[in-house]
């Protein structure tokens, strides 16, 4: 199983189940909360990497790309004249 999953399914340990029951809904509340803006946070790195890739990836298709299309190099002989 995969991290993200095991950190989203894993059961808050910290609640004492003797709290009131708004106490341990707020708790919840915030642990899920916390857990969510891991998530984004790790979704965003991964968004960065992706993004870094892309730009790589970029940058090499416009190198092949400016020396596969660049013009044939025809001999300088042939005058304008014709």
């Amino acid at each position: 199983m995969e991290p993200l999953a095991q950190g989203l399914r894993r059961p808050a340990q910290h609640l004492s189940p003797e709290a009131s029951g708004s106490d341990s809904e707020e708790r919840e509340r915030c642990v899920v909360r916390f857990r969510f803006q891991r998530l984004g946070q790790r979704i965003q790195r991964f968004g960065h990497g992706i993004a870094s890739l892309e730009a790589d990836l970029v940058l090499e298709m416009d190198k092949s790309f400016s020396t596969s299309l660049s013009p044939p190099r025809y001999p300088q002989r042939l005058s304008p004249e014709l």
